[in-house]
């Protein structure tokens, strides 16, 4: 029981780092999916394998954003590769960064899931959002 709360205890402490996704000052709530991430400082890696984007947002309610925004993408630790996809007819499809790590969202009404893929010198993740455009 002790070792599976020192791992716990371990695995929460070394999480790999979480975005910060902000539509016009909005906090987008994020999920993170699959992930490879060392236990501790220059150890080998955890991987974790989940669903896919779709089936770790189904639970999410979308943020209804204004049309045409834009979407901004930090974290506290700037990864060394940073890509951003939309989701559309199950596939993901990248997008283009504007300027300081902000893509374009759509001006359709519809709800859009996003995926985040980020890579460190330590591992990488994958995260996923939803948001809703309105007429």
């Amino acid at each position: 029981m002790l070792l599976v709360f020192s791992l716990s205890t371990a695995f929460a402490a070394s999480n790999p780092p979480q975005p910060t996704v902000t539509v016009e000052g909005k906090i987008i709530p994020t999920v993170r999916g699959s992930f490879c991430w060392p236990l501790v400082p220059s150890g080998d890696p955890l991987c974790v394998d989940v669903s896919s984007p779709m089936d770790i947002v189904k639970d999410q309610i979308p943020v209804v954003v204004p049309r045409g925004s834009k979407a901004a993408i930090q974290f506290e630790e700037k990864p060394q590769k940073l890509i951003v996809s939309q989701w559309i007819g199950g596939k993901p499809v990248t997008q283009p960064f504007m300027e300081d790590n902000t893509i374009a969202l759509p001006r359709k009404a519809g709800v859009y899931l996003y995926e985040i893929d980020a890579g460190w010198k330590d591992g990488g993740a994958s995260y996923a959002f939803v948001i809703e455009v309105r007429e």
